[in-house]
């Protein structure tokens, strides 16, 4: 397909989009038909030039001889120059004229512009002759014949507007259907007549000062913010271009295609090498498409008993926005108030809940896998990660769509989140044939409870939202053992999905029969001042949301940070699962402010720009990821590996793969000690769209009718491109691996990674007094049932609730508060848990809290930013207000009247 047809509808939609450009619309066909002068008429202009000459010297002509130039007026007052359109029309209108009188009437033809055309038919001037007495009957025909050779000429330029004024229609009519197809994006915000009548595109990112605008996606409200304060657009910025022909030859990393976006007839795609010698010298090539990815529901082995919202809130799944618990205005609560307060974390038996079963462990994930004759195996927690690091690579690092929110969210951060483009670990289990994928949080150094606080809580609150708070009063610690074998027995509901070589499974949290696609998530949002300092959980328990907008305090700031950090993964989740949507709860670790219900639809919004881009996203990352998974297992196949994924962000490879085996070969001969232990694999791709190259972040909205105007977008519109055939979106990928690095030149780079994935694993030093006072609550209220503090003191031993990371100077659960003067804080800027083992930390229980310590893995900060220690005034701030709030709360809840 060429560009061509492409680039000329840009140009209408830059010329003819409005009226406003219908006055030089004229002048500038007229200039377009205006063509240079043949010989013939500047020869005729030199022979009319030389007989003016001649009859300007009346001592050369006789007086007999009739001229109809020897009229005084005409021959005193010069003729007017002629510009070139007018000397094309007379000629035009010469040549429909009758040769025996063309040379007689030259001079009466009269040339008008077309805006005085109505004036010309009004006083249509006859030309004048020369008046004898010998010739009248001459000089009456000639009139004659003047006045029909005029109203010829006026009757074809009055066509020649009409001509015009359809033409202007026309290319307006066009302008406004394909307006939004600008292949080549030169944004010129002052030369762009659409945006000089219509305004600038208001969903697009307000660019920054000097800079012009990279990519547009859709958003679900309109808003624009100021740009000089905006951060979204920097001039370093990866550009997205849409490339064909020379452009696409040149641009192209793998250079597999002609200019039309064709494989050459000479590549040939290899796959995995099962040749001990050629998987470490040769690459592996491919291409995947969407289509080619199946992705189908899997039968399960039982019935699935998914739980409901208790409470009322089914109310939150079909009103869109924010639902306050408490209105802040009023007092009144809009759903049972006593799912405001949220229970200790160690207050809950987690015990009496089915415990989560990673995929090595699962049975019944095994059993379907060998059923359905699939190669590898996974759950949602443990594939969404790499399922991130294979979108990052394929879409182009896209960022999220963060417009329609308040005006000074233009100064945050924007794109994902430093979080959320960590490069992912996992453990690829071999198990009988075939491959179990579990997430390996540990290659990161990160501890396995340095966020057991907001894990453990994410399992507590989804009981309390989908039971009557009698039925989740059962799961307190101290009342536990008024639960059922059965109720403590009840296993968890999945959802099965399959590829072509993937068994995926997804649990089932909540359901509504009315939602279109039945189940849906829960998430527990916990606020910005718990995410940024998860070890302070108890005085940051005070941070409140006080309003719907704003930059902190708000639910605005919560859904925004929710968009950069969470969304995709949310998003894969919820495929996996075939879920509706998700049910957010944003709360504290000790109040619940709010809810709100967001469908797939809404986050395929802000993740992608459109329902179609998101459809083939999902399928095209889990391609790739299998295409990962096949080269990783071919360079050590039968082997549980660990395997670690970076996509980068600025480089020629788009992707680096770390596998080594997890545990050295115990069966290996002394040959075979020769191997190699570890192998990188570096990935390159050519992304496609309908044939074209697509350079930068991928965007749909850069083909031809797919870009939505927020000014004129309506259901006829949105029709018109759903009508449009579906894109195809294809992915060229070249899988290499690297035998000129040694394994410690591989070592050394798997470090950098490691060193990446550790940067946010420190945690900052807390308030410990209120840790301690929260400590001698939790011991207070577990002392109701003896029985149940002694069971969670030896729980808290042997691992099984580990809590938090101990900071400098906290009790730990066995250690009284008398003793807490032996217990010393670190001086050191930095304090690691390393001090246990060397003596620094002395302790009644040395040895269990060296245990815990070996166990942690965690190292303490002092505040370093002013962030921090804004949040931390706050959440002071915020406790004292609750405490005085609740001192005058009525508890009064909504009921309709």
């Amino acid at each position: 397909m060429s560009g061509r047809p492409g680039m000329l509808s840009l140009q209408l939609s830059r010329q003819f989009s409005t009226t406003s450009v219908s006055a030089s619309l004229s002048k500038r066909l007229r200039k377009q038909w205006t063509g240079p002068r043949s010989s013939a008429s500047t020869s005729a202009a030199a022979s009319a030039s030389a007989a003016k000459t001649s009859n300007s010297s009346p001592s050369q002509a006789g007086p007999s001889t009739p001229s109809t130039n020897s009229d005084p007026k005409i021959s005193t007052s010069p003729h007017p120059r002629r510009t070139a359109s007018q000397r094309k029309a007379a000629l035009r209108a010469l040549r429909h004229a009758p040769k025996t009188t063309t040379n007689n009437n030259t001079n009466s033809l009269k040339f008008v512009q077309s805006s005085d055309k109505g004036k010309a038919k009004e006083h249509t001037v006859p030309s004048t002759s020369t008046t004898t007495t010998s010739s009248s009957a001459s000089n009456a025909n000639t009139k004659s014949t003047a006045a029909a050779h005029s109203a010829s000429m006026l009757k074809e330029l009055n066509a020649l507007d009409d001509l015009l004024d359809h033409l202007q229609t026309k290319a307006f009519n066009i302008s406004q259907r394909l307006k939004a197809l600008e292949l080549s994006r030169r944004s010129s915000s002052s030369s762009s007549p659409l945006e000089e009548s219509w305004g600038p595109d208001r969903l697009s990112p307000p660019p920054a000062l000097g800079a012009s605008e990279d990519t547009w996606s859709a958003a679900p409200s309109g808003s624009t913010s100021p740009p000089k304060s905006d951060k979204r657009s920097s001039d370093d910025a990866v550009k997205t271009r849409y490339l064909f022909g020379n452009d696409l030859l040149a641009e192209s990393h793998l250079h597999w295609r002609d200019g039309k976006g064709k494989p050459l007839p000479a590549i040939q795609y290899a796959g995995p090498f099962a040749d001990e010698l050629k998987k470490w010298s040769e690459s592996i090539t491919g291409c995947v498409s969407a289509n080619s990815i199946p992705v189908e529901k899997v039968t399960p082995l039982r019935e699935m008993r998914v739980a409901t919202l208790a409470h009322g809130l089914d109310r939150v799944l079909f009103n869109p926005g924010i639902y306050w618990l408490r209105d802040p205005r009023s007092g009144i609560y809009n759903f049972d108030p006593r799912i405001r307060d949220i229970l200790d974390v160690d207050l809950f038996d987690y015990a009496a809940l089915p415990p989560y079963v990673t995929s090595s462990q699962d049975p019944e994930l095994a059993t379907l896998t060998k059923r359905h004759e699939k190669k590898y195996c996974g759950s949602t927690s443990s594939m969404t990660s790499l399922l991130s690091q294979c979108y990052f690579l394929i879409s182009g690092w896209r960022n999220p769509d963060v417009t329609g929110f308040s005006a000074p969210f233009a100064g945050l951060p924007s794109g994902f989140s430093v979080g959320a483009k960590l490069p992912a670990s996992i453990r690829l289990h071999y198990k009988d044939g075939y491959y179990a994928i579990d997430a390996d949080k540990t290659a990161a150094g990160e501890a396995e409870n340095s966020n057991y606080v907001l894990t453990s809580l994410g399992k507590s609150m989804e009981k309390m939202l989908t039971a009557t708070p009698e039925e989740y009063a059962k799961y307190m610690r101290i009342n536990s053992w008024k639960l059922s074998e059965e109720e403590k027995t009840q296993p968890e509901a999945y959802h099965y999905a399959s590829t072509s070589k993937m068994m995926m499974r997804s649990q089932l949290d909540c359901h509504d029969d009315r939602l279109p696609r039945k189940t849906f998530d829960l998430k527990t949002r916990a606020s910005i001042g718990i995410r940024n300092d998860r070890a302070n959980y108890v005085e940051g328990s005070g941070y409140q949301i006080r309003r719907a907008t704003g930059v902190l305090e708000s639910f605005e700031r919560e859904y925004y940070d929710m968009v950069r950090a969470a969304f995709l993964k949310y998003n894969f989740q919820a495929r996996i699962g075939h879920m509706d949507g998700i049910f957010v709860a944003y709360h504290t670790t000790s109040t619940i402010f709010g809810f709100q219900y967001i469908p797939v639809e809404e986050m395929n919004e802000r993740l992608f720009g459109s329902q179609e881009m998101a459809d083939q996203a999902f399928k095209l990352s889990l391609g790739l990821m299998e295409r990962v998974l096949d080269a990783a297992t071919a360079m050590f196949p039968e082997e549980t590996l660990k395997i670690t994924v970076e996509t980068k962000e600025k480089s020629d490879v788009g992707m680096t793969v770390y596998v080594e085996p997890a545990e050295p070969c115990q069966s290996c001969s002394s040959a075979d000690s020769k191997k190699r232990s570890i192998a990188q694999l570096d990935i390159t791709v050519d992304r496609y769209l309908d044939g074209g190259l697509m350079l930068g972040p991928v965007d749909f909205s850069y083909l031809p009718g797919r870009r939505i105007d927020p000014l004129s977008d309506d259901e006829i519109e949105r029709r018109l491109r759903s009508s449009l055939p579906s894109v195809k979106w294809e992915i060229d990928y070249s899988i290499s691996p690297r035998p000129d690095l040694t394994e410690s030149n591989i070592r050394k780079n798997l470090d950098a990674v490691r060193a990446k994935q550790a940067s946010l694993n420190s945690l900052i030093l807390p308030n410990v007094e209120a840790l301690n006072q929260r400590e001698q609550y939790r011991t207070l209220e577990l002392a109701k049932n003896p029985n149940a503090l002694a069971r969670f003191l030896q729980e808290r031993r042997t691992g099984i609730a580990p809590g938090m990371p101990l900071a400098p100077g906290q009790f730990s659960a066995d250690n009284p508060a008398q003793s807490s003067n032996k217990i010393h804080v670190l001086p050191d800027d930095v304090l690691n848990n390393r001090g246990a083992e060397s003596g620094q930390i002395v302790t009644t229980t040395k040895d269990a809290i060296s245990q815990r310590r070996k166990q942690a893995q965690s190292r303490f900060v002092r505040i370093r930013n002013i962030r921090t220690l804004r949040l931390r005034e706050l959440a002071k701030l915020g406790a004292k207000d609750a405490k005085h709030r609740n001192l005058h709360d009525t508890f009064e809840m909504y009921h309709p009247r």
